[in-house]
């Protein structure tokens, strides 16, 4: 990335890591919490300023609000539906959604991840 040593180490993190603090950075899909019908948070609220990441399984579909995103789908197969069109997913597929492709809809028996940018406003 062209940063000199010290810059680079600067950034890192060299002490150990207690369990708690490990623990609190893992998240078990089913414990993870449901933040709408079918969507449920990947990774922890610290991220927020960074990134966010939604595990999702339409049960029987999920609502998307207009975001850039890429899809990952992990299982099965759906059908991904946006004002832009539609297409459908099936495992090992990645998708690049603009923002611009609107609200849109996962349905099908497909898990998926989907990953976002941080939350507008969200500080570090």
């Amino acid at each position: 990335m062209g940063l000199d040593t010290d810059v680079a180490l600067d950034a890192t993190r060299r002490e150990a890591v207690a369990p708690e603090e490990l623990a609190s950075w893992i998240r078990r899909s089913a414990d993870a919490p449901e933040l709408r019908p079918g969507a449920r948070a990947v990774v922890p609220p610290a991220s927020a300023p960074f990134f966010r990441a939604e595990w999702l399984r339409p049960a029987p579909a999920v609502a998307l609000e207009p975001a850039f995103a890429v899809i990952v789908a992990v299982a099965g197969s759906g059908l991904l539906a946006t004002d832009g069109g539609e297409l459908e997913l099936e495992r090992g597929d990645t998708v690049l959604v603009p923002h611009a492709a609107g609200a849109g809809e996962l349905t099908g028996d497909v898990e998926a991840i989907r990953c976002l940018p941080p939350l507008p406003g969200a500080t570090a």
